[in-house]
């Protein structure tokens, strides 16, 4: 295939040009990137420091598919792909919507698309505010699940206790012998 070329134009120099412009904008777009790279691997790191192990979602953007699926992109802190970290994901509100791959978890944070990273950065404060709730919850649900444990093992020691009574030949409530 060949370029038509009118007279008095030059392909090659606009080429050129548009290509030095995508350069600068190239070397622009990098380094905002890595710069917003930086700073959620800054709040990433503050939040695994937590140890918390609790994941959260929040919704930050919302997509209809051809076929009127619709769905959405969530914002989250979750265990994906064997390490815990803000995570971005698509998601699917109908039941008949197939996402491509359903072993798909979403993205670590900095390894999803840029769009979606630079949508969903002002909703991490959101997120922090429901993981804070989700933890609360699930600490009272362990205060919970600690009592009964406790309770459970007081039993059982209770009643290791009577098998070994029993065993030695002790009775917890030793019949009176009657005198002769």
């Amino acid at each position: 295939m060949s370029l038509k070329v009118e007279p008095g134009t030059f392909p090659n120099l606009k080429i050129s040009s548009s290509f030095q412009e995508l350069a600068k904008t190239a070397g622009h777009l990098n380094a905002e990137s890595d710069k917003l790279t930086k700073t959620i691997d800054s709040i990433d790191t503050a939040l695994r420091a937590m140890n918390i192990g609790v994941s959260a979602w929040v919704e930050f953007a919302k997509w209809t598919g051809e076929n009127d699926e619709h769905g959405g992109y969530e914002v989250g802190y979750d265990n994906v792909y064997g390490g815990w970290g803000l995570s971005l994901r698509r998601v699917c509100f109908d039941d008949s919507c197939p996402l491509d791959d359903p072993s798909f978890k979403g993205w670590l944070y900095n390894a999803a698309p840029r769009h979606l990273r630079t949508q969903a950065v002002g909703h991490i404060p959101k997120l922090i505010e429901k993981l804070n709730s989700e933890a609360s919850r699930i600490a009272r649900e362990i205060s919970e699940g600690n009592r009964e444990a406790d309770e459970i093992a007081k039993a059982l020691e209770m009643a290791a206790s009577m098998e070994r009574i029993k065993v030695h030949g002790l009775a917890l409530n030793p019949e009176k012998k009657e005198a002769k």
